[in-house]
């Protein structure tokens, strides 16, 4: 069985409900529709990364070569395209499987003395890594996935609090994958 350290989630508005809003006589235009929905989906998606980018830099443990750098690589290449956000989460490196299958008293220590083996020597080394977690991948997926929700329901405050009955009629047909 292979290890799956991939996933995504989706938010997306279709384009077949603009031309409903704008018919019911909401004030708004087309252009101005999408420029709503196309701040809620922006603002959802930076403060997310950024949020995920702070959790991996906290919880996925140090000394695992390239995981966390190809972590935040994987969640930089989500996007919004059409009307609809798409946060990606996952990673290439092979070893992840182990990382993740560890528990958090394996990849936590404080100021403890390690040994490794990098490039052919073996030396001593200093194992510092307090808030590190066992089993990151999952917690990962389900942090995000909280913190989406949070973020959307924050944006679409923001940017549709204000729009009245259009607002609600934005807000409402958001779906989510």
């Amino acid at each position: 069985m292979s290890f799956k350290t991939r996933t995504h989630y989706e938010v997306r508005f279709p384009k077949s409900e603009i031309q409903y809003i704008v018919g019911k006589k909401t004030k708004l235009n087309k252009s101005q529709v999408e420029l709503l929905v196309q701040n809620v989906l922006e603002k959802t998606l930076n403060d997310t990364v950024m949020e995920l980018e702070e959790w991996i830099e906290s919880k996925v443990a140090k000394r695992t070569g390239k995981l966390r750098k190809d972590l935040k690589l994987e969640l930089s290449s989500s996007f919004i395209k059409n009307m609809v956000l798409k946060l990606k989460l996952g990673t290439h490196i092979t070893y992840a499987e182990f990382v993740n299958a560890m528990t958090t008293s394996t990849v936590r220590h404080v100021d403890e003395v390690g040994y490794a083996y990098y490039g052919g020597k073996s030396g001593k080394l200093i194992l510092n890594d307090p808030r590190a977690i066992g089993s990151f991948f999952t917690k990962m997926v389900q942090y995000a996935k909280e913190r989406l929700e949070i973020n959307f329901a924050k944006a679409k405050a923001m940017y549709l609090g204000t729009a009245g009955k259009a607002g609600r009629m934005i807000s409402s047909k958001f779906k989510w994958k």
